[in-house]
């Protein structure tokens, strides 16, 4: 097809490829959803889309964080397109029109062969730029933060990538948050309760009472003074025993959460359980319940 296919537009410019023979076609595009369908229908030779990521895109769109940074959707020199599927896919489904670079006339293949050899960077590694300490443990409660807010319970597997404008946002919300990681690593150590599991629900139960909130975690954290059938007793004898039962996160998450409730309520407990599956299983215990008068 070369310069005469009819999705290059006048305005695109022309560049030669140093150390070769070749040139490309570069420009700048405001991508519609209809425009975006269009160069999807030479999308013949890509991998299968993700769900995810295309979600992922969507929801980046819908919410605002849509930013021009010069990533480029690509075909090759026989109009084929090479790379940006998910991004096409995004739009059309999202119905809102970017801004994005298009690069035409790559090689046949051997660009596509390559196209996912590049590490993208990832949260824990924005974050640090950003100079945030604990960028790992920060960027995983992030996520699961985010989860836990809008499902209303511990995710089964991460259902929201968190990207890092969103994440910023998160943290200018919650300026106190990379203090709770730093807290919340010496609870984990000390309990047994998962790590992620100990940032996210720090938070969350201070944010519905700060005092019960601190003497809960110190419980957690001390196991001093605690009673037989005392919750944060029970908590800590299943998180002991966690990773010999292999006990996965969102039932640590759930047991934790029962057990808060039940410090709150000041009622005891001989054994803590959950019933994730089955005939009957439980629904995920809400860590906003309050006292019951």
């Amino acid at each position: 097809m070369g310069g005469h296919d009819p999705i290059i537009p006048t305005r695109a410019a022309v560049l030669p490829v140093p150390g070769t023979d070749q040139t490309v076609h570069v420009w700048t595009e405001h991508l519609t959803p209809e425009l975006a369908t269009v160069y999807l229908e030479r999308n013949t030779r890509n991998r299968k889309p993700k769900k995810g990521g295309v979600r992922n895109i969507v929801q980046n769109i819908t919410d605002g964080d849509w930013v021009f940074n010069g990533s480029t959707i690509v075909f090759d020199c026989d109009g084929n397109m090479t790379d940006g599927q998910h991004r096409c896919i995004g739009v059309a489904q999202s119905g809102i029109a970017v801004p994005i670079t298009v690069m035409y006339g790559v090689e046949p293949e051997r660009a596509q062969d390559v196209t996912d050899q590049v590490i993208n960077r990832s949260l824990a590694d924005q974050l640090a730029l950003h100079g945030y300490p604990n960028s790992h443990e920060l960027a995983s409660v992030l996520k699961f933060l985010n989860d836990v807010e809008e499902l209303g319970e511990w995710p089964s597997s991460q259902r929201n990538k968190v990207n890092a404008l969103k994440a910023l946002r998160m943290l200018k919300q919650r300026p106190h948050l990379p203090e709770v990681i730093t807290q919340a690593k010496p609870v984990s150590v000390a309990s047994g309760v998962t790590r992620s599991v100990v940032g996210v629900y720090m938070l969350l139960f201070s944010e519905v009472d700060a005092d019960d909130a601190d003497a809960f975690w110190s419980a957690v954290s001390t196991g001093a003074n605690l009673h037989d059938r005392h919750p944060v007793l029970a908590l800590r004898r299943r998180a002991s025993a966690r990773l010999e039962e292999r006990m996965p996160t969102v039932v640590m998450a759930a047991l934790t959460v029962k057990a808060w409730v039940a410090f709150r309520q000041g009622a005891d407990v001989a054994q803590l359980k959950w019933r994730r599956g089955g005939a009957t299983p439980e629904p995920f215990p809400d860590w906003r319940v309050g006292v019951t008068s």
